[in-house]
């Protein structure tokens, strides 16, 4: 049996915990990054590659020769070609 002490202070307690749990929530916000961590992080992803389209033609040429393979139709590729993306750097793998 629950006594009233015990009701109350848990009718008390619950909507304080509601209200304690959303103050809370406000800590996470989203944060522009600054300009100079733009410009690293930018730099840093056209490096991871060597900063040259060799690495990218190269996986382009592979993904060509693995999809040649599997005796897809031509516009098939051509579809799988125009979506791929490196795995390094995420960069679009573009024909030149």
């Amino acid at each position: 049996m629950i006594d009233r002490r015990h009701f109350l202070l848990s009718s008390v307690a619950l909507p304080l915990g509601i209200v304690g749990a959303a103050k809370s929530a406000q800590a996470l916000m989203y944060e522009e990054p600054s300009v100079g961590l733009v410009q690293e992080y930018l730099a840093a992803r056209a490096a991871a590659c060597g900063g040259s389209q060799t690495y990218h033609q190269q996986l382009l040429a592979d993904l060509r020769t693995t999809l040649d393979g599997e005796k897809l139709p031509a516009q098939a590729v051509d579809q799988q070609l125009a979506q791929a993306t490196c795995p390094l750097c995420g960069c679009k793998l573009t024909r030149t």
